[in-house]
């Protein structure tokens, strides 16, 4: 189509509620079932840096010291979401003894990438001086491709867990390639 840019295929080709039936409404769903995890599992709030977003929900198991730390970074392209979007996904983890820190950190474009790279450290090293044991990072999107960015491992992956692949995230070195089609 002429007129289109390598940023036009980009942006449609991550308008990810664009593809999906009905998905507009997952947001609202994601946020509901936080709410409502929230309410039957108030999270402790702990600050992690100096602005306001620097805030991580830590989930902890009732009753017993937990197995380790798993850290769950929100994703929303850097831009949206928080963690009181995404809290459901502390669910699992919790259910079998493990403590659970959803960090919240400062969003694009008022911050850049590296900056929200350092306040997630931040988190961790904040969440990991609050709960004994081994760390276990993922995320869901931007959120996801944080720990890459990290340049040592913050612990040995357990035992029978690790990487099972690498896939691309961003499609950015085949993007010559959408650009010729004008």
């Amino acid at each position: 189509m002429a007129g289109r840019t390598c940023e036009d295929d980009l942006s449609e080709a991550y308008a990810n509620a664009a593809h999906i039936p009905d998905g507009a409404s997952f947001p609202a769903r994601w946020a509901a079932a936080a709410a409502a995890f929230r309410a039957a599992h108030p999270p402790r709030k702990l600050a992690h840096g100096p602005h306001p977003r620097e805030i991580l929900d830590l989930y902890e198991p009732p009753g017993r010291r937990p197995e380790g730390l798993a850290v769950i970074i929100h994703g929303g392209y850097w831009m949206a979401f928080s963690p009181a979007d995404f809290s459901h996904l502390a669910a699992g983890a919790l259910a079998r003894g493990w403590a659970v820190a959803m960090p919240a950190y400062p969003l694009c474009p008022e911050r850049r990438i590296r900056d929200i790279t350092a306040s997630l450290a931040r988190a961790v090293d904040r969440a990991a001086e609050a709960v004994p044991g081994p760390v276990v990072l993922s995320g869901h999107s931007a959120g996801g491709m944080q720990r890459p960015a990290w340049p040592v491992p913050i612990c040995p992956w357990p035992a029978g867990g690790g990487l099972r692949g690498w896939f691309p995230s961003l499609p950015w070195a085949t993007c010559g390639r959408f650009c010729a089609r004008a």
